[in-house]
């Protein structure tokens, strides 16, 4: 297995074209030297040398468990490394748009298609959690679909495990990308960090997921009078009726008992969550 290098990029990358910045990369899409495989190179908005050694390595463990994961809906890592000071990762091409694109482009997903995405992201974090691959950043960002309009099943990835190391070290532009971030923080991590790794993050995250592939807005009041954080403690959940029919008992189960303020009576697995389904 490749641990982090140094790389001549131009020997190794060609034809690179730039796609898309965030605030914690920019991504390109280009093709190895060596391979004839598409792939998408993400230059981390971050050096090397500005990390504690500490962090380094919980990005480098983490991106490293990463790269062992062979999952179809978790994108395979080709290579990691460092150039110029930048770390690097580059995964095999997802073709598609991020679900929160996704989300604003249709006029609203059949139960079958929600349920659909739902249980193949489950599926793939309940695969990476049996290694104690821990994703802990999990928002509508960082979760690709692939939507041929009918010809094959959507294709759902989701990509960017071990970013929220990089959290601290890159300044959130604006209150809106904040509190985009904030809404899928368990309440716990407020108080003891965002470094803090726990599968109970990626189940909470998953229950906010869970409850905007359904009804396209978040289960907590987001208006300047309420603070997010109460909200979380205090969640008060609307389950209004999907495309006509009574949302399943099951379904509203899983989002409340997800995304509960209090840890211990949270699902503690994926595996638990199935045995609902």
């Amino acid at each position: 297995m490749k641990e982090f290098i140094d790389t001549n990029i131009n020997d190794y990358y060609i034809s690179r074209t730039l796609i898309s910045t965030d605030p914690f990369s920019s991504h390109w899409m280009t093709r190895a030297f060596y391979s004839a495989v598409d792939l998408d190179l993400q230059f981390l908005n971050v050096e090397k040398e500005t990390l504690s050694e500490r962090d380094f390595n919980k990005l480098k463990k983490t991106i490293n468990k990463a790269f062992q994961l062979k999952h179809e809906n978790i994108p395979n890592v080709y290579e990691i490394g460092e150039f110029r000071g930048r770390l690097f990762i580059s995964t095999v091409q997802i073709t598609g748009i991020t679900l929160e694109e996704y989300l604003k482009q249709d006029q609203g997903l059949e139960f079958q298609q929600v349920m659909h995405i739902y249980l193949y992201l489950i599926d793939a974090l309940r695969y990476a959690h049996l290694s104690k691959t821990y994703h802990n950043q999990i928002n509508l960002k960082n979760i690709m679909i692939h939507d041929q309009k009918g010809f094959k099943p959507l294709q759902v990835y989701l990509k960017n495990f071990g970013f929220y190391v990089l959290k601290k070290y890159v300044p959130i532009p604006n209150q809106e990308a904040l509190q985009h971030f904030q809404l899928y923080l368990a309440p716990e991590r407020f108080k003891k960090g965002l470094n803090n790794e726990s599968p109970l993050n990626d189940i909470y995250a998953m229950g906010v997921v869970f409850y905007q592939l359904l009804y396209r807005q978040t289960p907590f009041r987001l208006t300047s009078k309420n603070d997010l954080y109460v909200d979380k403690k205090n969640p008060r959940l609307k389950f209004p009726p999907y495309h006509g029919q009574a949302l399943p008992k099951y379904v509203q189960t899983i989002i409340k008992k997800s995304i509960h303020p209090d840890p211990e009576q949270r699902f503690h697995s994926f595996k638990d969550i199935y045995q609902l389904l």
